[in-house]
């Protein structure tokens, strides 16, 4: 399982990583402002706290889920908050990484400006 968002996501995510069975492999990719942000969240996902910093808002976290490393074989991702950055990371995950479209559940919760 594939987590994506930012700080205005973190209440689902918290949600979504807390209804993970126990054991089942999980990765987190969650943007936020600084360090000062971090917060514990629920299950045992490999959580990757991206720094936002002077940087638009989603450009951090796009950068990092394309470099990232993830597993082979099927997967499933989530994905929440800016717009524009969800559409383009659900875009990335079908044609770049090769996800089954029935298996990425992707909302824009908010737009920049």
């Amino acid at each position: 399982h594939l987590v994506i968002g930012d700080e205005s996501a973190l209440p689902a995510v918290a949600t979504v990583l807390a209804a993970l069975p126990g054991g089942v492999p999980a990765v987190a990719y969650l943007e936020i402002a600084d360090a000062g942000e971090e917060q514990e969240l629920p299950g045992g996902a490999g959580v990757h706290w991206v720094y936002r910093g002077d940087r638009a808002a989603g450009e951090p976290l796009a950068d990092a889920v394309r470099t990232a490393s993830l597993p082979a074989g099927r997967g499933q991702a989530w994905l929440a908050g800016e717009s524009a950055c969800v559409r383009d990371l659900r875009r990335h995950l079908l044609d770049d990484r090769g996800l089954d479209r029935r298996a990425v559940y992707a909302t824009g919760y908010w737009r920049a400006r």
